[in-house]
């Protein structure tokens, strides 16, 4: 067991995982097995691996795109850990439901970001709001990331560790302006 998991953390690291997407396959693995109780994965079978989706749909109450998720994963573990490429391709994928975001109001806006006391949470919060911008990406903005001139923000090291594409800003607005509220400057006079 302990090869197969290896060769599974080996080929994570060489896709360049993050550690926390490399603990999660661990974590999820081992709970296969450990769900399966056979001490030897190569006695692994594809029926075992539905019987499991089942496990966490039915009993568990997982979602369908946490079952979706497991699947993957157990796809790569029987991959490069087992060594086994094709013996879960005949398992289907579980159908996530698509659905539209609820959208808030102006009115639901402004009273969320107006409770907000502290600036520096208000500015990060409405900037991401503004861009689209993953709060961990607004998190890591510089100054220097900041393109007033030609309406763009620089996203460093986003998600996967790459730089992302520029976001969009009006060029004569800033997030504050989107709602009509106070800009910082304003609030300190």
């Amino acid at each position: 067991m302990k090869d197969s998991i290896a060769r599974l953390n080996t080929y994570l690291q060489v896709k360049n995982c993050t550690p926390a997407s490399i603990y999660r396959y661990n974590r999820d693995v081992r709970h296969f097995l450990e769900h399966c109780g056979i001490e030897d994965p190569q006695h692994l079978e594809a029926q075992l691996v539905r019987d499991y989706l089942l496990f966490l749909m039915n009993d568990e109450m997982l979602s369908p795109s946490t079952c979706k998720n497991t699947l993957a994963i157990l796809r790569t573990f029987f991959k490069t850990g087992l060594e086994r490429p094709d013996a879960l391709a005949h398992i289907p994928w579980p159908k996530v439901p698509w659905t539209l975001p609820d959208i808030w109001t102006s009115q639901e806006l402004e009273t969320l970001f107006l409770a907000i006391d502290n600036l520096r949470f208000q500015t990060l919060l409405l900037t991401a709001y503004a861009t689209g911008m993953r709060i961990s990406e607004v998190c890591h903005l510089q100054v220097s990331d900041v393109d007033r001139a030609r309406g763009v923000i620089h996203v460093r090291l986003g998600k996967g560790k790459m730089d992302l594409s520029t976001r969009h800003i009006s060029k004569a607005q800033s997030p504050f302006d989107l709602l009509n509220l106070p800009s910082p400057r304003e609030v300190r006079t």
